[in-house]
This record gives structure tokens, sequence and C-alpha cells, in this order.
């Protein structure tokens, strides 16, 4: 370009013109100019020089007779030359908008349900003041947020009565009541409560009205309160169900009104009564502690205020209540906060995950814009020659950026209000709030400033290229060769692009893992084939064990005569269930009536029929129970291990609590296997087997073929026995198996199908960097070839560098995975968060997508003609 300037200087001396510097230095541009950026920027500069020419050079302080343009004018115009610019590049801006919309979508879904669970305030009136109240052993220790902890509701009455911090306080209980009338007899979830709960909770009834402060109290009338959809379903919608008289378990309740459709506390309940008609033995005796307590903070009163104030009552209490009282305290919990603890930390870490996902997007399109800089800094310097200043230059890149990140959050919204959609559908019920999620304005909002953010983020590296081209050295040296800064900066983009993505892929496999572990884990029995029917004796129709035990029994040889079905028996608490009954059992030491001073812990199940042999548990050592077993016990092979350390404990004697209550001694008359109840047990827990039926429970049958063609079967026994008898539930054991393990597959899912983007996003952006690093030592390369190099040299010069890139990465992500294992463990089932196996297999999938990447760009360099590329030189 010197030499151009100088010509057109002594053309100018030769033919007398008068010519100034300046100007010769513009035109020399212009010619420049013309091999280099094409028509659309000579049009641009020649109007710039055309100006400059009539109105003379522009001053800091005038314009002359320019006028100053409007500042939106300014705008609009770097927004349609942005609009120009990413139109004349449509690959680059199509990969740059699809990575953006990928990252924002997964942000955006899991942003839209965290703030339907977690952000959005609950569906009642000034929310943020409800508070759980819950007693708890101070031995112990504080309870979870997510554990279960009642109240006894002689306790909550007297913390209504001292308290000075609550507008009000209620009782709150969960059970069943069986409905009878028109239709089939069932089983209810049903909530006895106090009669303010509504009031306390600012909801009111759709139809009709709630409780009165006289039906709430003892001797008030027996009324109830509908769901809306229990009045829907069994009822039809019918308005004149207002005043009709139902059956509960036996006793005439009149309907007094229906509660609005999205209305649900406590849990899914269908119905509502008075507290005073729960069980006497339930709510009665200061030391049950069965039902919630809840209350309304006054106004101006701090939560840490009334938990001094209730360290204070329970204080009291226990002077007044030794027995029921002693070594408690009362812990006062934001309601939102007890609702949504068990699922936040499994939501924060999939957010984080979505934010990582968002990370590896916007590498790669750094990386793009970044190759697209270096092909544009000859136009950058051409436009800061004429004039435009840096600031100018950076808002130019900037708006690039910033329009490429909100056509992706504009795709990345649809993608996510899909996904959305999909997650809501699939997800389990054990996720609460779930269906208060949705496309609301706050997710729009976070949407658009995390475009905006994405934006700027991914733009200011570009930037920063544009505004420091240098000239001279950009329009005199046509090569475009990267320098060491560039270099640089793109090796360390693939350095962060690998490690980000190495952590996602490893999370993904830790949950892979995990799913497997729940798909194949050995549960101890055999599910397939078996219906379990949940029933539920009305304790007016059998008030004794002799006719729960008739009925069973019955039922059993009922069922057995039935051609499709091998076998049937019952237990309490089936597995996969999620309640559990735990007892203490101490041992007999040799004969003698002295146990061991520390109790076992074991869970306690009652069982009658051919239980065992319908889920096929193996029998150890004994023998199962027989019809007329009554003071005996079935212990499991884990329990012989931890009281007998693992000898034949058959005919030795155990009881239930310690050596010296007044239990019967229970004689061990076999060993059965262990069973991993819930699904999700780790190893098998002590477990005891006791003859007998408490008249709930399940009924498993086994059937010869699929368990659901005998429905019909079971269902005309069990009503031929007792036409009144509800079925609680009635499902596959299978289907019972897969519900208990709904949750955690579920969010393995999610993290399974983010690794899987992650990996997707980091071979692109590798492939896409390595290509552009290449395409830059093309000319090296050629040189290379042409003074003889060989083949192998050139594979070592591209390839080496690479694959140290990628171990580099690796190293880092592998770091980072094992520091942040921890906001995972809790999340892990069959694998530990530290898996040598998980880390070094993500770790080599992601090396060797690197390793084809780098391979087929080698591939192809050592195939660039030397001539062609001298020749272009």
């Amino acid at each position: 370009m010197t030499q151009l300037f100088r010509d057109k200087y002594r053309d100018a001396g030769r033919n007398g013109g008068g010519l100034s510097i300046t100007r010769l230095w513009f035109e020399t541009l212009l010619d420049v100019a013309v091999n280099a950026t094409g028509e659309r920027a000579i049009w641009f500069s020649r109007g710039l020089l055309q100006r400059r020419r009539r109105h003379g050079p522009r001053r800091r302080e005038s314009f002359g007779s320019i006028p100053r343009s409007p500042l939106t004018s300014f705008r609009l115009q770097e927004v349609r030359y942005a609009l120009r610019s990413l139109r004349r590049r449509p690959t680059v801006t199509l990969a740059a908008v699809l990575s953006l919309a990928l990252g924002i979508a997964a942000t955006t879904a899991i942003f839209s349900i965290i703030h339907g669970v977690l952000i959005s305030s609950l569906p009642y009136k000034d929310s943020d003041r409800l508070v759980f109240l819950r007693e708890y052993d101070i031995e112990r220790g504080l309870p979870k947020s997510s554990d279960r902890a009642g109240v006894s509701v002689p306790n909550l009455l007297d913390w209504r009565d001292q308290n000075r911090v609550f507008e009000s306080v209620a009782a709150v209980g969960a059970g069943t009541y069986l409905l009878l009338g028109d239709g089939e007899p069932e089983r209810l979830s049903a909530a006895p409560v106090s009669g303010n709960v509504f009031q306390l909770l600012g909801v009111d009834a759709a139809l009709g009205r709630t409780f009165t402060s006289d039906e709430g109290s003892p001797g008030g009338e027996r009324v109830v309160v509908l769901s809306d959809g229990l009045w829907k379903r069994r009822f039809g919608a019918d308005e004149t169900v207002l005043g009709k008289t139902v059956s509960l378990d036996g006793d005439p309740f009149v309907v007094i009104g229906v509660m609005p459709p999205a209305f649900q506390y406590p849990g899914y309940s269908e119905l509502w009564i008075p507290l005073h008609y729960a069980p006497h033995t339930l709510w009665q005796r200061r030391g049950v502690r069965a039902f919630a307590g809840l209350a309304r903070l006054d106004k101006d009163v701090s939560l840490e205020q009334a938990q001094g104030e209730m360290d204070l009552i329970a204080a009291r209490l226990e002077l007044q209540y030794p027995e029921a009282n002693a070594n408690r305290k009362i812990q006062v919990l934001p309601m939102k906060e007890r609702i949504v603890a068990g699922i936040r930390p499994t939501l924060l870490v999939l957010f984080g995950a979505g934010a990582f996902l968002l990370l590896i997007a916007c590498v790669n399109v750094v990386n793009l814009l970044l190759a697209r800089a270096s092909d544009r800094r000859t136009e950058m310097a051409v436009r800061a020659a004429l004039g435009a200043g840096r600031r100018h230059l950076i808002q130019q890149a900037l708006m690039e950026s910033i329009i490429l990140s909100l056509l992706g959050g504009a795709v990345g919204l649809l993608f996510a209000s899909w996904g959305m959609d999909a997650i809501v559908a699939h997800s389990p019920d054990a996720i609460p709030r779930i269906d208060e999620v949705s496309l609301n304005s706050s997710v729009l909002g976070f949407t658009t400033l995390i475009s905006l953010g994405t934006g700027v983020l991914i733009g200011s590296l570009p930037a920063l290229r544009f505004s420091r081209s240098n000239i001279v050295e950009c329009i005199g040296n046509q090569s475009r060769v990267m320098g060491r800064q560039g270099r640089r900066l793109h090796d360390m983009l693939v350095v962060s692009e690998m490690a980000l993505a190495l952590v996602l892929l490893i999370g993904a496999g830790l949950f892979v893992r995990s799913f497997f572990y729940l798909w194949q884990f050995e549960s101890g029995f055999e599910s397939q084939n078996v219906l379990a029917i949940e029933i539920s004796l009305n304790s007016k129709t059998y008030p004794g064990a002799e006719e729960r035990e008739a009925f069973f029994e019955e039922l059993f040889e009922r069922l057995v005569s039935r051609s499709r079905v091998e076998r049937a028996g019952s237990i309490n608490r089936i597995p996969v269930d999620a309640g559990d009954i735990t007892w203490s059992i101490v041992p007999a030491q040799n004969g003698a009536s002295s146990g061991r001073s520390e109790p076992l812990d074991v869970r306690y199940r009652t069982v009658r029929g051919d239980y065992f042999g319908t889920l096929q548990i193996p029998l150890v050592a004994g023998r199962v129970f027989t019809s007329g077993d009554k003071n005996h016990v079935l212990v499991n092979d884990r329990v012989v291990q931890i009281l007998w350390s693992g000898r034949n404990p058959v005919g030795k004697r155990i009881k239930l609590g310690r050596a010296g209550d007044d239990n019967p001694w229970l004689e061990v008359v076999g060993v059965v296997g262990s069973v991993r109840h819930g699904g999700l047990d780790p190893e098998p827990k002590p477990e005891i087997y006791v003859p007998g039926n408490p008249g709930f429970g399940y009924v498993v049958v086994r059937a010869s073929g699929d368990p659901l063609e005998i429905v019909g079967d079971v269902k005309e026994e069990i009503w031929r026995l007792d036409a009144d008898q509800p079925i609680t539930s009635i499902k596959s054991m299978d289907r019972m198996i897969s519900g208990s393990i709904a949750r955690p597959r579920f969010f393995m899912w999610l993290f399974t199908v983010f690794g899987a983007v992650a990996l997707i996003l980091a071979a692109v952006g590798v492939f896409g960097v390595a290509s552009y690093s290449v395409s830059q030592r093309t000319r090296e390369i050629g040189v290379r070839m042409a003074l003889g190099a060989r083949r192998v040299a050139v594979v070592r010069l591209i390839l080496l560098p690479g694959l140290m890139l990628a171990g580099l990465g690796a190293v880092i992500g592998m770091a980072s995975a094992f520091t942040l294992r921890r906001l995972v463990a809790g999340l892990m089932y069959g694998v530990t968060s530290s898996d040598v196996a998980t880390f070094g297999s993500a770790a080599v999938i992601l090396i060797l997508v690197a390793l084809v990447a780098f391979c087929v760009l080698t591939l192809r360099a050592t195939r660039v003609d030397p001539l062609i590329v001298l020749r272009a030189e």
C-alpha cells in the first residue's frame, strides 16, 4: 500500500495537480478497499469522502452545513448494517443462532420450572406469612425441611392460646374415609382440619361455603367440604350436591361446599371434615403427633421473633407435661420451604447444567465470531481509517452479537416452550407445584435478559479484536495469518469448551449409571405377573382381629380358586410403598428373659396367606407361617447377620421393644431373603415379619399371565364377600415399581439429554475451531511441504497441539467435576459421585471426539498442493 501511495503522489506531481496528502491517502485506501471488501464498503467510503470534499474537514465544535443526525437514525443504521452483515454469511449466522437457541432453551425451560416451583408465591393470601409448626426431639437434632414431623393437637391448642406472634393457628391431618352411596364404594384421601384452616389460608369455597367456628368445635354438625375433582368425578358437577348427605365410614355428613379447582391442601385431599371427627386416639392424646401445625404470622412479626416465642412456649409445656414433651422443641418453618425443600437441590443442579450448556454454546459462537473478525479485520481497518472511532467499531460488533443472541433467544424460546410442555406432561406427580409451571411474563423477561447478556458476552472479544485493527498491518498483509495472540485466544477457548463439556458429560454419565442401577437393581422379589390391591377394612364392620382374619382367609381361598390366579397373600406395607413402620427388637440371651441393652431398629411387617410364595421371596432357613402361628416371627438375612453373626437363628427368641417391656417373646421359625423396600435402598434393611393382618394394606395376587386381565375377577370376589368394601387402588407390581422410581428417573433423563447436547455442541465447536486454525496455517503448511517436509511432520505439527489442548481441557474438566461432585452426591443411586469409571469414560469419549476432529482436518491439510498455496500468496 505504501508503494501505491508513492505512485499516486508521483502521478499527481507530473500532472500538476494540487491534491493534498490527505486526499491522496484516502484515494489509496479506496483502491485497496476495492480488492479487500467489495462494492458495498466502497459505496459507503466514497459517500464519506464526497461529503468531506463538499463540506471540508469535520470539526469537533460544528459540522458546518451538515445537520447532526438524530441518535435514533444512527442506531437504525447500525442495526441495518448488522443485519446485512449477518445475511451475507448465512451459514455462520445459522450455526450461531442454533447453538445459542439450544443453550437458551435449556436454561429457559429449567428456569420456568424453578420459577413455578420455587420462586412464585403459593396460591394463598399473603403466602409469605404462612408457616409450619413442627415438634422434634432435641437429641435427634433439627429435622430437615423435607422431613415429616407432626404435632399433637393438645400441644397445638396450647400454642394457639399462649402465643403472641400468630394471627391464627390450625391443625391439619391426613387419612382415608370410606365413601358409600351412588356408585362403587371408594376409599378417599381426606383431611380432618381445624375449622379456621380455610380462613387462615385465605381461600374460600367456589360453591357453597367452608366451616364455621361452631362446626369446627366438638359437638358441631357433621359437615364435609368436597374437592373440585371429587365433585366433578363422583357427583357430575351437580350444584344440587349442597345439602346432600353422604356416608363416610358409615356416618352421615352434610355437604356444605366445594373448593376451587386449583386448591389442593394438604397433598391431594379429596374432602375435608372437622378435626373432632378424626379418631379420638389421634387428636385427643398429647403424646400422639399425627397432625401438621399451620399458622399465619402477625404483621411485622419476623420468623426469628416467632421462633423465639415458640422456644419459650416449648420450655413452658415441657415443665407442665414432662412425660409427653421432655426434650422436645418447636420449629417454625416457612410454608414454601416445607413444600419445595425436597426438590430444590435437584432443580438447582439442573439449572446449573443448563447454564453450563449455555456457556458451551457461547464459547462456540465466540469462536465463530472471532474467526469472522479475523476475516473482516481489513474491512474494519478501512472504516477506522475513514473516521470511524474505536467506540463506534465496538458498538457495531456488539450490535451484531446482540442481534444474534436475540435471534437465538427467540428460537430458544420456541424450543423451550416445546420442552417445557414435554417436561410438564411427563413429570411424575412427586414434583410439587409442577402444574403451576407456565410461560409467563417473568420467564419471558428472564429469556430477554439472558439473551442480551449473552449477546454482550459473546460480542466482547470480537469487538476488541475489531477495535484494535491496525490499518497498515491489516491492509498490507492480505494473507490474514493468525497471530500469536489470536492463537492463544483460540486455544484458550478450545480448552474452556472441552472442560465445560466434560463437566456436563461426567454428570450425565453419573446419572445414566444411576438410571441403570434403578432399572436393574436386585429388589429381592419377583414383580412380574403380580397384581397389588390396596384395601382398608372398615373398623365398624370388622372391629376385631378375628373378623379381619376371616375376611382375608376367605378372600385368599376365593382368589386361588380362579383359573388364572396362582397364589395370593397380604402384607401391611408392600415393597415400593413409600410408607414404613419401624420397631426395635432385642434377642433373648441363652434362653434368659434379658436381652441386649441396645435394641435393633427393624422394619415391621404383618403378613398372611402365601405372601412369600406370591412374590417369590426365597426361604433361607426354617419355614414360613401357617394358619396356626401366633407368637412366631420371620426375620430376613440382614437381621441374622447383625444379631447372630450369620448363624441359624431358628428356634431363638426376640422381643419387640426392650428386654424389660411386657411384650411377649417371639420365636424365630424361619429366615427369608432381604427385600429392598422403596426401590432406592442402597442395601437391604433389617426386617421382621409377624403373622396377622391389621385390616389395611395390600393383597398381592400372582397371575398365570398378564395381571391386568384378572382385575375384574379380583373385584368380583371382593364385592361378593362385602359389597360395601372399597378398593383404594389396584395396579400391577411392575407399574408400582416404575412409579416409585419415576422422580429420580425423570431427572436422570433430563441430565442425560443435557449431557448429550453438550457433547454435540463441544464436538461441533472443537471441529469448527480446529478447522479455522488449520485454515489459518494453510500458507505455513504449503511452505513446509514445498521445502520438503513429509506428511508425518505436518500431521505431527497439527495433531499434537490439538491433542494437548484436548488433554488439558479434560484435566481441567475432571478437576472441576470432582470439585462440584458434592452438589449431585445426594441425587445418586448405586454409584458414588466420584466414580472413577464414569470420570475416565467421559474423558476418553471427549478426547476421542477431539481426536476425530483433528484427524479429519489434518488429513485435509496434508492434501494441500504447495504450488497452489504459494501461487495464491
